[in-house]
């Protein structure tokens, strides 16, 4: 006799049990306001009082930090990087770790946030930067995930990670038009994830949460000096805030979205490197010529897109986003959002 298959209802509730789950999992594992244990950066920072690391040791150094931050944190999202050269002052090696933090709000919900932090070796300081990524998703988002998403759904983090594929692209398209006179209008819109995408809107937060501007601490020969670096999403005392809402698979798609998707995915992949660039630049504070942190793109292998190459795909994502295709899905998510 066949297996009977669970009905809508069952698979809803497994989907709200697990989303539940790994919200609480999250809760349980970081009951504090810091992002990574002390005993983390005490390793990071080891040996340095005592004056210049070599060269040699420090993508090892780097290794076991790494190491150690997936064997103690849970649910994080740890990449590496590395610059080699016979000139000492050149040579450094990094590691990325982001990571989901859950907030419960005031109504019976929980918010889930983008944490990064940056450490970045090299032989004379250690440099660790920490920004907090304008972008969240409620417990529902993880249950749709869940629900409809693809087998290798892998965490909490790599969904919130994920959610940030187009929107720094848009942000850039939308500063274009304004300069051109027209309006933005990137508020609204769709980002691609695994089979599918998902619909997501940005707004401002009124007044910025305490620890929201990136910060930097540069440690060498013992001493550690913070700073507070320009935060690209702030304007005034408010914090460009990106939502994603739900999220939708290949089997649910009628066949406009799918052209859609597939157009959107094939944009991704001809102007990855400049994607990769938008998404990093925000994250890790770069491109803004910081000692310390200015040549973090670099030690990840990222480079700044030429003038007319971010041009050219620009161009492109605007004819993408001025399609029936784009225009019926955002007022779709609009009329949703604001009814």
């Amino acid at each position: 006799m066949a297996e009977e298959k669970p009905s809508k209802r069952a698979i809803e509730r497994a989907a709200r049990a697990r989303a539940r789950s790994e919200i609480e999992r999250l809760f349980a594992s970081r009951p504090d306001n810091r992002s990574l244990p002390e005993d983390i950066l005490f390793l990071a920072l080891e040996g340095y009082e005592a004056g210049p690391v070599l060269p040699n040791s420090l993508i090892n150094r780097r290794n076991k930090v790494a190491q150690k931050i997936q064997n103690e944190v849970a649910d994080v999202l740890v990449t590496n990087g590395e610059r080699r050269s016979l000139d000492r002052r050149k040579t450094a090696a990094a590691t990325m770790i982001y990571q989901a933090r859950v907030k419960k709000m005031e109504r019976p919900s929980t918010l889930m946030v983008g944490w990064c932090d940056t450490l970045l070796f090299k032989s004379e300081s250690v440099a660790i930067l920490t920004s907090l990524e304008p972008v969240g998703a409620e417990e529902h988002l993880l249950q749709r995930v869940i629900q409809r998403g693809p087998l290798s759904y892998q965490s909490v983090s790599a969904v919130v990670e994920n959610l940030s594929l187009l929107w720094p692209s848009l942000i850039e398209l939308g500063q274009r038009r304004r300069m051109a006179g027209m309006k933005a209008d990137v508020s609204f819109f769709i980002s691609p994830w695994a089979d599918g995408y998902f619909f997501a809107d940005m707004t401002r937060l009124d007044g910025l949460a305490k620890g929201a501007a990136p910060t930097l601490i540069e440690f060498k020969s013992g001493i550690g000096v913070e700073y507070e670096l320009p935060d690209f999403y702030a304007k005034g005392s408010d914090r460009l805030f990106v939502q994603a809402r739900t999220f939708l698979a290949s089997s649910e798609m009628k066949e406009h979205q799918i052209i859609l998707r597939d157009r959107i995915n094939a944009w991704v992949k001809r102007h990855r490197s400049i994607v990769d660039f938008l998404k990093l630049k925000g994250r890790m504070a770069a491109d803004l010529g910081i000692i310390g942190v200015e040549d973090l793109l670099g030690v990840f292998g990222i480079s700044k897109p030429k003038p007319e190459a971010l041009d050219h795909a620009l161009t492109e994502l605007d004819y993408i986003t001025k399609s029936n295709e784009w225009i019926d899905e955002v007022n779709f998510s609009k009329r949703n959002r604001l009814n």
